[in-house]
């Protein structure tokens, strides 16, 4: 683990506030006016853009995740759990976009190796919702990655497998 993934990792467990905000800018993380980044837990965590008046609630963790980017108004519950991969199977294609004014309400698992945007104002509501943008293609014997969209306006309600 590198000083600086070790150094987001602890700051990401601090409470929301103007000082874990400006932290997270020194590390950088591309943070606007009026965002709220709860205490979660952040893993190798590469590119990171958030929006203003965006939200990251508490308890989230978020693991080996290429590109994070909530858009102006956006917002993330708690207890949710993202990956992009695993120390073992890492991808390039790992991101998670929101677009402005989408959300996702709390305990849900996201698996965005092959990349999820959720469109603006489309809302993953309830819980327990699982998305997965991989699988394994048996004719091959390999893992494929594929992009999952959630269009714009869109909403997807609980326990919904993807």
């Amino acid at each position: 683990m590198s000083f600086r993934t070790g150094v987001i990792t602890l700051v990401g467990l601090l409470p929301a506030s103007r000082a874990k905000n400006s932290l997270l800018r020194r590390c950088g993380w591309k943070v606007g006016p009026g965002v709220v980044v709860g205490p979660s837990l952040f893993i190798s965590i590469s590119n990171v853009h958030l929006q203003a008046n965006s939200a990251l609630g508490s308890f989230n963790t978020f693991r080996y995740v290429k590109h994070l980017s909530l858009g102006e108004g956006a917002s993330v519950g708690s207890f949710n759990w993202v990956t992009g991969g695993s120390s073992g199977f890492q991808t390039d294609d790992s991101f998670l976009k929101f677009g402005e004014h989408s959300a996702i309400t709390s305990r849900h698992y996201l698996d965005v190796s092959g990349g999820l945007t959720i469109g603006k104002f489309a809302t993953l509501a309830g819980e327990r919702s699982v998305l997965l943008t991989h699988q394994i293609d048996y004719r091959e014997s390999k893992g494929s990655l594929g992009a999952v969209t959630l269009g714009e306006y869109t909403l997807v309600s609980s326990n919904v497998k993807i």
